[in-house]
């Protein structure tokens, strides 16, 4: 309640937007059904002064199906990927993002994902999700973060046959 009254309402505000997260999710999956959303929610708990155990977010990944047909038509089938730390507001999560480069040498966006932290348990699951999605890729290109540096994580591109290099600008 301190919190709360510290911050003016905020809390409360940004709690309720989580919990139309699964329906705007369900609202994609009607809108562009060729493309591929995923929610994940953590277990029940009580929110705040609602008596009502409430599913807890856990994360989600997006690839909508003019990201996939932006990869398949022409993509250089190299994939660069990062992590982004949001700092804004109460709750913090990862951004975790996919882009490729186009014929005309363009930065595209091929999928993203949001997760509680930038870790191996989300690198791995962000993988084997972009796996599915974009099976034809060549290259994977990323920082050498603690996740991507796992044994799991290096285990899936090597099935995959895809080489994992190391981006020089970090």
């Amino acid at each position: 309640n301190i919190v709360i009254s510290k911050t003016g309402g905020a809390v409360e505000k940004q709690i309720g937007q989580y919990f139309v997260l699964e329906s705007y999710f369900e609202i994609l999956r009607q809108q562009d059904p060729s493309g591929h959303f995923v929610f994940e929610t953590k277990n029940p708990r009580q929110w705040m002064h609602d008596a009502t155990p409430r599913k807890q977010f856990y994360r989600y990944y997006v690839a909508m199906s003019c990201m996939k047909h932006a990869w398949s038509q022409g993509s250089l089938r190299i994939m660069a990927s990062d992590g982004i730390f949001t700092t804004t507001g109460v709750f913090k999560h990862v951004i975790l993002l996919a882009v490729t480069f186009d014929g005309n040498n363009q930065l595209v966006l091929v999928a993203f994902d949001c997760g509680d932290g930038e870790d191996e348990n989300n690198w791995v699951w962000f993988l084997n999700v972009l796996k599915v999605d974009f099976p034809a890729m060549r290259v994977f290109i990323a920082d050498f973060d603690k996740g991507i540096q796992s044994n799991n994580f290096r285990t899936i591109l090597r099935n995959m046959r895809v080489p994992l290099c190391r981006c020089f600008r970090h």
